[in-house]
């Protein structure tokens, strides 16, 4: 009886490495993706401007369903939507796109 709870607790234990080498990657693998952006923002590259729009939509999706799943969250969701909504008015502000769009045909023209 006693070699079956070990068993049992050996399973979950390798299951917890598991989920935390899973999210160790994702967060790695995000947080490169928001350094490409971030790079693309610098350099004036449209692609970036979007990318980065994108991103920030798909953080409030994700709050969204946050506050479906528990509503009791809405208070949080709020603060944490607060920065991609920034984002998403700056990034899609006419001037701001119409600078990109100018940055990228100057860039094209070299």
């Amino acid at each position: 009886m006693l070699s079956l709870f070990a068993q049992v607790d050996s399973v979950f234990k390798n299951l917890a490495e598991k989920q935390l080498r899973f999210l160790l990657l994702a967060q790695i693998g995000i947080g490169l993706v928001y350094f490409m952006t971030g790079l693309a923002l610098m350099r004036g590259r449209e692609k970036g401007r979007r990318a980065t729009v994108a991103l920030a939509l798909a953080f409030l999706f994700l709050v969204l369903i946050s506050v479906i799943i528990n509503p009791a969250a809405v208070s949080q969701a709020v603060t944490n939507a607060v920065y991609p909504g920034i984002i998403i008015f700056y990034l899609t502000n006419k001037n701001v796109e119409q600078w990109f769009k100018e940055k990228a045909e100057i860039t094209n023209t070299k």
